[in-house]
């Protein structure tokens, strides 16, 4: 994953904003966690924000345990997400 999102978010330039949907996440390791960590530092390296959305109740557990939830806004749904010039799924 992580090599497929920086391949992707390099091919874009411009942007900042970045909606991430978990939704078929079922498993979340250090692997995942390594790999939003990723992007979200290429997010904040042009002043923009990533969010995460959909996150099943393991999936957000894992955020919260890793303190994730207090560098990137998690949603319940991708319509509560604020909308992105992007969303990866």
């Amino acid at each position: 994953m992580r090599r497929q999102a920086s391949a992707w978010f390099e091919s874009q330039p411009n942007l900042n904003q970045v909606v991430v949907d978990l939704g078929a996440v079922t498993f979340m390791d250090s692997t995942g966690m390594g790999a939003l960590i990723g992007m979200r530092k290429w997010v904040a390296a042009r002043n923009g924000a990533l969010r995460l959305a959909r996150p099943r109740p393991n999936v957000k557990l894992v955020l919260e345990i890793t303190r994730a939830n207090k560098t990137c806004s998690i949603f319940t749904t991708l319509e509560e997400a604020p909308a992105p010039a992007a969303a990866l799924t």
